[in-house]
């Protein structure tokens, strides 16, 4: 991988650093680093994520990580429940990785990997320090449009997730919600108060958002 922001040599001690933290809940673990003998590109070792073919279809089948985007593909929307579940693991990623001064930039659900059965937040190739100044940007519509590279992106983009997986709709169409949703049994005891939760992580005015992953994850607790 290359994030044209930096030179190789910089993202590899930025890899290295999420190292250090990359076992803790939330995020996909980095095996190894390093950088290829052109010193043009990064390879990393990561951990496995399952296969979307089933334990033992590897041999038969081939292999399809699962992530959010082809759990969700494959299986459908996730219930509020499951989402709030997924979405408290990754505030905890987002929590650690905020605390060693780096911000991922590009969560959507592609990246985030299902280890064990576990959401893990991966594909690190666009980390920046916290309030570095950033040239190139994550995917469209999974970042605010004031855009930046502090923490407040990654939460805005966790509440774009919670949009997709619960939803089954493309972030796009925020935050108008599917018949499904309203008329689901879980709507009056806990889709309610998701959706006003992932109302304020994508609030357009970040003065209402919230302020750390800390503070998302606690209000998903509730």
């Amino acid at each position: 991988q290359k994030n044209a922001d930096v030179h190789p040599e910089e993202l590899l001690g930025r890899l290295q650093r999420l190292k250090t933290v990359s076992h803790l809940e939330g995020l996909l673990p980095i095996l190894d680093c390093g950088v290829t003998s052109d010193s043009n590109w990064i390879w990393e070792s990561l951990a496995l994520a399952d296969n979307l073919l089933g334990e033992y279809a590897a041999d038969e089948s081939g292999y399809t990580a699962v992530t959010l985007r082809t759990k969700v593909i494959d299986q459908g929307p996730l219930s509020s429940k499951e989402a709030v579940r997924v979405s408290i693991a990754l505030c905890e990623g987002l929590s650690h990785l905020h605390k060693i001064g780096l911000v991922h930039r590009d969560i959507k659900p592609g990246n985030i990997f299902v280890v064990g059965g576990a959401a893990k937040l991966g594909d690190y190739g666009l980390i920046a320090e916290i309030g570095e100044s950033c040239d190139s940007r994550g995917t469209e519509g999974f970042q605010p449009l004031e855009g930046g590279a502090d923490s407040g992106i990654d939460l805005y983009a966790i509440g774009k997730v919670i949009y997709e997986i619960w939803t089954g709709c493309d972030r796009l169409e925020f935050p108008s919600l599917p018949k499904r949703v309203l008329e689901s049994d879980e709507w009056m005891s806990s889709g309610i108060a998701l959706n006003k939760t992932m109302l304020k992580a994508c609030h357009r005015d970040r003065r209402f958002r919230f302020s750390s992953a800390e503070e998302f994850r606690e209000e998903l607790l509730q």
